[in-house]
């Protein structure tokens, strides 16, 4: 019990030093932080939320519905990645209108039971992808100049996402009974006050990573290794970084570049994880979104020599 107590004094005395070295730095670096957090803002405020904010409408009304496996193609889908009936539904919804619009579906399908525990767990882990204006219209387009190259790189994001799906998805699972699902029904106001909120959340995490990003900058003085890491923590910073780099060759930022689209960093893995109940395992979702990232980047390196 003494050890026990002896061990709390030591967390409480590391926090308090870690918070007061913290806060040492936000006061000597106050003025490259608040560039950060102005950075981070106008990603998520003018970027992410005008173009989230009504498809986190649009998967409520998505999630209300039920699906039946109903065609060859979404049957064979559902055999080949996942037993959920939904499953082509929920990928084609995460790919094409982005992160965490993949995962909030299935959560929703999971909380009324149309796909179990395991099915959930399986899905999420591929079907949270970068959309395809994102990458095609902002990335390449937008950044690079070109929409070949954009679609070269959303290739990439799709094909190592599948290849995710092929590797650690359970190929045969028995279907269920559409009788046994809860009927949920839409509700236009609570999916507008539900959307809004969540909107806030992912806005708070976005915010926060750039932060994070900035103060490893300040403090660092290298800005190679910020390049380097910011596919780690968030994305929209690690594309505008590495789309922008003279710190490595044109081949390396693109293969970077991929890796940054795969696995898609930590401030939208917390994201997604803010609307999974919690007793939804994150272990497998991380080790295959890592896993993501590397297939991606591979692709990119392979992809490269078409694009130059």
């Amino acid at each position: 019990m003494t050890g026990l107590k002896k061990d709390n004094t030591i967390k409480r005395y590391l926090l308090l030093i870690l918070s007061a070295a913290v806060t040492a730095l936000l006061i000597v670096y106050a003025s490259e932080i608040k560039d950060s957090v102005l950075s981070g803002a106008r990603i998520a405020f003018l970027t992410v939320v005008p173009t989230l904010f009504p498809f986190m409408i649009v998967s409520d009304i998505f999630a209300a519905l039920p699906q039946k496996s109903s065609g060859a193609i979404p049957r064979s889908f559902g055999r080949l990645f996942c037993g959920a009936s939904s499953a082509l539904n929920i990928f084609i919804l995460g790919s094409v209108c982005g992160f965490p619009l993949g995962v909030k579906c299935a959560s929703e399908k999971y909380k009324t039971k149309e796909i179990s525990k395991e099915e959930c767990e399986e899905l999420i882990g591929f079907v949270n992808n970068p959309s395809l204006a994102f990458v095609i219209s902002g990335v390449g387009l937008g950044m690079m100049g070109s929409i070949r190259i954009g679609v070269f790189l959303y290739s990439a994001v799709i094909i190592s996402s599948l290849a995710v799906a092929a590797m650690f998805c359970r190929k045969v699972q028995k279907a269920k009974n559409i009788n046994d699902f809860l009927e949920q029904k839409f509700d236009l106001a609570l999916s507008i006050k539900n959307s809004a909120l969540q909107c806030i959340n992912i806005s708070a995490y976005i915010i926060f990573f750039s932060t994070l990003l900035g103060l490893i900058k300040s403090v660092s003085r290298n800005a190679k290794f910020t390049e380097l890491i910011s596919p780690l923590l968030e994305i929209g910073n690690a594309v505008s970084l590495l789309v922008n780099s003279g710190h490595f060759s044109d081949k390396m930022s693109f293969i970077l570049l991929g890796f940054a689209l795969g696995f898609s960093g930590f401030s939208v893995h917390l994201q997604a994880f803010s609307l999974l109940p919690k007793e939804i395992s994150k272990r497998k979702y991380i080790i295959m979104k890592i896993t993501q990232g590397i297939i991606c980047a591979l692709i990119c390196a392979v992809f490269y020599r078409f694009i130059i």
